[in-house]
């Protein structure tokens, strides 16, 4: 299963500067980790914003869950969570609508 997350910083950020800049290493070596073990097959920061986009490739809602919440800036952090489907899935979609013509 796969979820395009988007997430940016809520407004105003309660931290100090130093504080942030703490967390968002910890962050990330967070993208880090969860790419080497493939949960995470693509993430990047926004140009000029404090934001980010990342896609998720996890077995089930619940690790989507999991994951989504061990992020250090959680808690500084609005997200869209989108679940994505497949260009297989897609395209058998649209053969079974031909097949019903």
């Amino acid at each position: 299963m796969r979820f395009l997350v988007r997430m940016w910083a809520i407004q105003p950020i309660p931290l100090k500067a130093n504080e942030l800049a703490a967390l968002a290493h910890k962050q990330l070596a967070y993208w880090e980790r969860l790419e080497k073990a493939g949960k995470v097959i693509f993430t990047a920061p926004y140009v000029g914003r404090r934001a980010r986009v990342a896609i998720y490739d996890v077995d089930s809602m619940e690790e989507a869950f999991d994951l989504i919440n061990e992020d250090p800036l959680f808690a500084y952090l609005e997200r869209e969570v989108v679940p994505l489907g497949t260009n297989e899935q897609i395209q058998k979609l649209y053969s079974r609508m031909l097949d019903q013509e």
